[in-house]
């Protein structure tokens, strides 16, 4: 499976470029400046922001049995935001009937 390191980018470009302009404003990225904000053995995740109107595009790409599939999307999220939300545990049960029960009885709103 391709990886992003950087003793392996070369393959790596074989699997996967970036745009090279913002869908935005049509500026062209700087490639230096890609994020590598996960880089597992079938996960990368990327995230760029451009230098002209600073919309950042976060990409996500899986690798599985030689298929590819791409993700990408517009955010205003910068690389400090992504690297602390990944750091986060996954939202379970236990965590949305705790925030329910919270919201009733805060009095905030009535769930019916």
């Amino acid at each position: 499976m391709p990886n992003l390191n950087n003793h392996n980018r070369d393959k790596k470009d074989s699997f996967f470029q970036i745009p090279e302009v913002c869908p935005s404003c049509s500026s062209k990225y700087e490639q230096s400046k890609v994020n590598v904000i996960n880089n597992s053995s079938e996960t990368i995740v990327v995230h760029v922001t451009c230098p002209n109107c600073k919309t950042s595009v976060i990409s996500n790409i899986s690798i599985n049995n030689m298929r590819v599939m791409a993700v990408g999307m517009l955010t205003d999220l910068e690389k400090k935001d992504l690297k602390l939300i990944r750091k986060k545990t996954a939202i379970d049960v236990d965590d949305v009937i705790e925030m329910h029960e919270l919201i009733e009885k805060e009095g905030c709103i009535k769930l019916t």
